[in-house]
């Protein structure tokens, strides 16, 4: 089992360069024979939607509660491994500007291939919307992360772990670069993964982070008073200015602690393990 505590800090939202965002995860991976689930609850700092209403230009809660299980296909002793499964979202948010309001379903796939000190992956799912609240818009995206890490030894590593996210419905999409560094501490009975990488948006479109689609209901906001201050009719609108935003990863990609593709799964969906897991690492 792993337990993993992450924070990611948006300094600048696309569109809204003077707002800011920030979201906590709390993550838990308990592998099962071939199975291998991943629990994720946000806890998240986003602009209000309506801060003359609330009151307050931040809203701070629980956001919607992510599951998904992928099943290892690949034999123990390949040098790559290969997971598939099902994919859950819940409506969990504390508040509309925290989460989507839909049951979202869909289907995540998993694959790393490791060689030395190289590990390359990636992380695929695909989400729909399929129930909640009927008055918030139709949820549909795909979000891929390719990673990449290399190993430099004494604990220290090397990593680029983007995370691409494209919304079908809107359309919006953003793209980051990110490049980053880690330490792998090891005591007795835990593991700890510390890294940063700051990323950069090289292809994005939309206001606020393109991978937040709770931001939509701030970007209605944003143009209905941009339309109000310029003279314009309320049916008109313009595409926002676009520009560049530093986005944290929003998944954790660690390093391995194991010469198999298959065990190292934990390392890439949460970060810590087991010191006793760890003795036969090249760390």
């Amino acid at each position: 089992m792993a337990v993993s505590l992450h924070n990611y800090y948006f300094p600048k939202l696309n569109g809204i360069p003077e707002e800011s965002a920030n979201t906590f995860w709390l993550r838990l991976v308990t592998p099962v024979w071939r199975l291998i689930p991943r629990v994720s609850l946000p806890i998240k700092v986003t602009p209000a939607p309506d801060p003359i209403a609330s009151g307050d230009n931040k809203i701070t809660g629980i956001g919607d509660l992510n599951i998904f299980a992928t099943f290892v296909v690949t034999p123990d002793d390949s040098p790559a491994m290969f997971g598939i499964g099902p994919i859950y979202t819940a409506p969990t948010a504390s508040d509309d500007a925290l989460g989507n309001g839909k049951h979202e379903i869909g289907v995540a796939v998993l694959t790393v291939w490791t060689k030395g000190v190289i590990l390359v992956g990636g992380l695929v799912n695909y989400q729909i919307g399929v129930g909640g609240d009927s008055n918030r818009p139709r949820t549909q995206f795909i979000a891929a992360q390719p990673f990449f890490m290399l190993q430099l030894g004494s604990g220290y590593y090397l990593r680029s772990a983007p995370i691409w996210f494209f919304d079908i419905e809107q359309p919006t999409y953003n793209v980051p670069f990110g490049l980053g560094a880690g330490k792998v501490l090891i005591t007795e009975k835990v593991v700890f993964n510390l890294f940063i990488e700051p990323q950069f948006a090289v292809a994005l479109r939309g206001i606020g982070s393109a991978g937040r689609p709770d931001l939509r209901r701030y970007e209605h906001a944003v143009q209905g008073r941009t339309e109000e201050e310029e003279g314009r009719s309320s049916g008109a609108s313009r595409e926002p200015a676009q520009s560049r935003a530093i986005l944290p990863v929003p998944d954790a990609i660690g390093w391995r602690d194991y010469s198999s593709p298959r065990r190292c799964v934990l390392r890439i969906l949460t970060g810590p393990l087991s010191a006793r897991s760890t003795r036969r690492s090249r760390w």
